[in-house]
């Protein structure tokens, strides 16, 4: 396959991964699905441009937001079945850019959609979470990693109307890509204790937990996300937990698990499967 740079085999659970996605409960910490993952990169159309060959993406905005609670030039686009966030450095003081000098491009946090946000506030402050940063405007809170496990979780209840969520519809590619994705099958942290950290972000999510294959590290760990897994793998070096890469569902990789060269991602760490973890809430 066409630039591709590492292999891990393992197994998994075959899905045509369809659409699961709840009505909303008003007045209750919901988790309804994946809002966004976010990636940072120094060059958004680099990114962007890179994607679009390699796994088809489709531009939903390209929007500068200098605000120094966002800080980025760039915005949400789809693969798949989820959506991902893809952003530059933009204004002063952008965290942007400090997340890119601190640990260089790459994955930044996970997006969770919730049904409402003030409810969702009062959970995370009733198990100990810390909410770092809170747009009234665009209707989304940051959380201080330091109190998710390490992870940068947002939350978010706005509705965004070009989110084919809410829209039911998905631009249209304007040419095949390499690689025909069908959905974003989870995304990929590492963790020097993943039992310790997946039942800390299932306490904060609100969503179960269970133990991964072994084939990823004895002791891996799969969070629900609702939509998709996050899946903690063991890292002994690893000081606290991070996100290290997204994987997407295609056909025909006989259950490999296939690590995309940086080239053809645009800096964003991305590998390729053909099958969703067990127990995966779209199976």
């Amino acid at each position: 396959m066409p630039g591709t740079s590492s292999t891990r085999r393992y197994v998994g659970c075959m899905s045509d991964a369809p659409d699961t996605h709840s009505d909303p409960t008003p007045g209750q910490h919901e988790i309804r699905w994946v809002f966004h993952a976010t990636a940072m990169v120094q060059d958004y159309v680099q990114a962007r441009n890179a994607l679009v060959r390699s796994l088809g993406m489709r531009v939903l905005e390209d929007t500068v937001l200098p605000e120094p609670e966002v800080g980025r030039r760039g915005g949400m686009n789809w693969i798949g079945d989820h959506s991902i966030e893809i952003g530059e450095p933009a204004g002063e003081n952008s965290p942007v850019q400090a997340h890119i000098e601190r640990f260089g491009p790459g994955l930044h946090s996970i997006g969770l959609q919730v049904t409402d946000l003030d409810a969702t506030i009062a959970h995370l402050e009733s198990v100990g979470v810390t909410v770092a940063a809170h747009s009234q405007e665009f209707e989304f809170i940051f959380c201080d990693p330091r109190t998710t496990a390490g992870i940068l979780l947002q939350f978010a209840s706005v509705e965004m109307p070009f989110d084919p969520r809410f829209s039911n519809a998905v631009p249209v590619a304007d040419e095949p890509s390499t690689h025909a994705v069908h959905a974003l099958a989870w995304i990929e942290a590492q963790s020097c204790q993943p039992q310790v950290d997946a039942q800390r972000l299932g306490e904060v999510l609100g969503t179960a937990t269970w133990t991964g294959p072994d084939v990823f590290g004895e002791g891996s760990q799969i969070v629900s996300l609702s939509s998709c897994c996050l899946l903690l793998t063991p890292s002994p070096q690893a000081p606290r937990a991070h996100l290290h890469q997204l994987v997407y569902l295609v056909s025909g990789q006989d259950d490999e698990l296939i690590e995309l060269d940086l080239d053809e991602t645009g800096q964003i760490p991305i590998a390729l499967t053909d099958s969703l973890l067990p127990g995966d809430p779209r199976i």
